[in-house]
């Protein structure tokens, strides 16, 4: 089976998107919402209220214009979008996050908490940017396959 994200560059998703293709917003989904929720299911145990928030965000991206003004990779862009506005949600209805494998992992929360490039990051725990980048890449693979929900 091939893999989905090897199918659709994350340039040709943002200007289907830009140009108000549905298919952009079909591969963003297909590609990036099992790890937007694995990255929400991490902050709450109750599945319907992640997927609420889940939802909302989704069509948050739409309203907002979100991606229109990406200046980093989609899938940092996505993921730090999704955990700040899943901590915002539960303040916002008083409910305390769950512990979250992401807090643990202070590589995946430094880039989900912050704007944080990749360099900074390497420097903050004398490692390599390609350290880094595998850190981030397993981090998201397995929110990616906890979560296939959507």
């Amino acid at each position: 089976m091939q893999n989905v994200a090897n199918q659709i560059s994350d340039q040709i998703i943002l200007t289907l998107i830009r140009e108000n293709n549905l298919n952009g917003w079909e591969n963003l989904h297909n590609i990036y919402c099992p790890g937007m929720y694995g990255t929400i299911s991490t902050h709450t145990s109750d599945k319907i209220l992640a997927e609420k928030i889940f939802i909302k965000f989704f069509i948050g991206l739409k309203q907002e214009d979100i991606l229109l003004e990406i200046n980093a990779a989609l899938c940092v862009c996505l993921l730090r979008n999704t955990f700040l506005n899943t901590t915002q949600e539960l303040e916002i209805r008083e409910i305390n996050s769950a512990k979250s494998p992401i807090r643990t992992n202070s590589i995946l929360h430094n880039f989900f908490s912050q704007s944080i490039a990749t360099k900074q990051v390497a420097a903050n725990f004398k490692i390599s940017k390609q350290e880094v980048r595998q850190n981030l890449h397993k981090g998201y693979v397995g929110l990616r396959s906890q979560n296939q929900l959507f």
